[in-house]
């Protein structure tokens, strides 16, 4: 009120305290600038056994994939479990892309294969056909 007295005003006043020190210090999102070069999609279908966990194959997916893999994306799961089998189907999309450049058919081709040989030797995965 003695404020507003001073400067000769009616209207309201609002009055806050901003702890700028609490707002610097959380970890913020930083902006990454679209790319303008275009993604590569594949998708990789595996079969693997039905006791085998996600997340572990999608560990490996990621550990391997290399540093242009900008998205992957489990989209089917299908389990098959009966006395003869104890399978399970699932379904991945990896997109890939660079920031500087075109990322090649080959490039992509190559990472895959990286991906499928260890999948194949850490998890006994195979590819659906």
């Amino acid at each position: 009120p003695d404020v507003l007295a001073e400067v000769n005003s009616n209207d309201s006043v609002y009055v806050y305290e901003i702890e700028l020190e609490t707002i610097l210090s959380r970890n913020l999102n930083k902006y990454i600038a679209i790319s303008r070069y275009p993604s590569v999609t594949r998708d990789l279908s595996l079969v693997i056994n039905a006791e085998q966990r996600i997340s572990e194959i999608t560990s490996t997916i990621r550990q391997f994939a290399g540093d242009a893999l900008e998205n992957l994306t489990l989209f089917d799961v299908y389990c098959e479990i009966d006395d003869k089998r104890n399978v399970m189907s699932v379904a991945y999309r990896l997109t890939y892309r660079e920031s500087n450049r075109t990322l090649t058919d080959a490039e992509v081709d190559i990472s895959i294969q990286k991906i499928l040989d260890k999948l194949i030797h850490k998890h006994n995965a195979r590819l659906r056909a």
